[in-house]
């Protein structure tokens, strides 16, 4: 019978050390914690979706620990996929709370297997907590689309303008009765590429032609060349379709709008 119960005893003991760095108990909790009751900081996130050349994406990195921001986000090694930038932008909310941001957002706008490291520090704590991760990622060829380009175009979400069209990708505002050359990139499909202006017929909104004094130009004929000398109607920005065919034939109608500006 002694026997018996110590190997009971033996093992309840084993099991609650198992037990021990589970919610509620842990050992690993208290190992996470700093004088001052701070939790070292840890990004989370495993892995991201699987997307395609032209989605417009903003990743919010998974967070654990810390002292809820504001935060700094930096590459420290590698590149992040063509197209993207890291985001830790404060911003102010209109209750006068603060969002602190810790995102990596863009178009992504170049198709391959990309290997970066972040760190991210939380800086609202007493002493900045670091916490590091590394990923690799593979972006896969999308479709034909007008996602780029020089100089940059400005994801909608970014671009303030009540008038804007949403879901549009920006080309650089350019002020009225100003040279501008504005390249156009697509992306997908199979270069190189062919680019041509046209009226949607399926889109009451689209412009039936280019702002007075521009159209297509350039060595490969992609840039918008000239200085418009009118606004876009009704003071919204000129939604502009352009017919892309790649060098297989095959062909898309992709939508920009340009905000000519005073």
């Amino acid at each position: 019978m002694r026997f018996f119960f110590a190997i009971i005893l033996c093992a309840g003991l084993v099991l609650c050390g198992a037990c021990g760095g589970g919610p509620g108990g842990g050992d690993d909790e208290e190992e996470m914690m700093e004088e001052g009751g701070e939790a070292d900081l840890s990004i989370t996130t495993i892995s991201f979706p699987n997307f395609v050349t032209g989605d417009d994406v903003d990743i919010v990195f998974d967070l654990r620990g810390g002292c809820g921001g504001p935060y700094t986000a930096t590459l420290l090694t590698g590149a992040l996929p063509d197209g993207l930038t890291l985001d830790d932008a404060v911003i102010q909310n209109g209750d006068g709370t603060s969002t602190f941001r810790h995102h990596m957002k863009g178009i992504l706008c170049a198709a391959g297997t990309f290997d970066f490291t972040v760190r991210i520090t939380d800086t609202g704590c007493s002493v900045p907590k670091p916490a590091t991760r590394q990923w690799q990622w593979t972006i896969a060829e999308g479709p034909i689309r007008i996602v780029k380009a020089s100089p940059p175009m400005i994801r909608v979400d970014d671009y303030v303008d009540q008038n804007k069209w949403p879901f549009i990708g920006v080309l650089p505002p350019t002020q009225i009765n100003t040279n501008a050359m504005i390249q156009l990139i697509p992306t997908g499909g199979t270069p190189p590429y062919t680019i041509a202006h046209i009226d949607d017929a399926q889109d009451p909104d689209d412009a039936p032609a280019m702002p007075l004094n521009t159209g297509l130009g350039g060595q490969n004929g992609d840039a918008i060349l000239g200085a418009a000398t009118e606004f876009g109607p009704n003071g919204r920005p000129w939604l502009l379709s352009f017919l892309v065919t790649d060098s297989t034939g095959a062909t898309a109608i992709c939508k920009v709008q340009w905000p000519i500006t005073p």
